[in-house]
């Protein structure tokens, strides 16, 4: 039996890169999804100054796009949500914050639904928005313990009773001979 609330996140910290083409951002979330057979349902974000947090149905245009290039942007995600969801925090298929303010980016995907094959591709498309030097982690957890509460460090690794990290490495750091 598939354990539903079992994800597996990928994680980078670091300073996110704030694109201006910010149509290329959207096409690059929007095919991470596709890869899992999946569609962005909504999308929240957080401006400096600005009532944020609140979830909305998806669609590319003027109100998404004016979002993303608003200077005072700190956060922007993106769900895929089943259409009687109760809590977005917990009924998502796939979840992909970026965090400017925090830097990191976070994908939690259900782990029924991660292609292992797809893994790499993903990687490739999530670190490509971040500059160096940055740290990747993979890891598994149950939803119930919020995976996201990890990515942001707000609590140590000891208070997750069902993290289990499967790689952690340094992106772009290069190994010095001595």
């Amino acid at each position: 039996m598939i354990n539903e609330m079992e994800t597996i996140s990928i994680t980078y910290r670091g300073i996110v890169h704030k694109l201006t083409e910010y149509e290329k951002l959207v096409d690059t979330i929007e095919m991470i999804y596709t890869m899992c057979d999946q569609k962005i349902t909504h999308w929240g974000d957080s401006i400096t100054g600005k009532n944020g947090g609140k979830v909305k149905k998806y669609k590319r245009g003027k109100i998404l796009y004016n979002s993303l290039k608003n200077n005072e942007l700190e956060r922007v995600s993106f769900f895929s949500l089943p259409e009687n969801f109760v809590t977005a925090a917990f009924d998502y298929t796939i979840y992909i914050s970026i965090n400017y303010k925090d830097k990191y980016i976070t994908a939690v995907f259900e782990k029924n639904i991660l292609k292992d094959k797809k893994v790499e591709a993903i990687k490739n498309m999530l670190s490509s928005y971040m500059e160096l030097p940055y740290t990747e982690e993979i890891y598994m957890m149950d939803k119930e313990e919020t995976p996201l509460l990890y990515a942001v460090r707000i609590n140590p690794k000891s208070s997750f009773k069902t993290l289990k990290i499967l790689s952690s490495k340094n992106g772009g750091v290069q190994e010095r001979e001595f």
